[in-house]
């Protein structure tokens, strides 16, 4: 099934190379949550030793 779009986001087609990207790299992750759990982990740790603190 092919799907057609009427038209793309001004955004979208300036991104177009970069969301492209992963064809060419295939072992790039389609998602960032590796990025944002070890964020929330690094702040989860801080908060924590903050309360230990007080």
């Amino acid at each position: 099934m092919l799907l057609r779009f009427k038209s793309i986001d001004g955004k979208t087609r300036a991104k177009k190379d970069e969301l492209l990207l992963v064809l060419e790299f295939p072992t790039i992750p389609l998602h960032n949550n590796t990025s944002e759990l070890a964020m929330r982990e690094k702040l989860f740790k801080e908060k924590s030793e903050d309360i230990l603190e007080a």
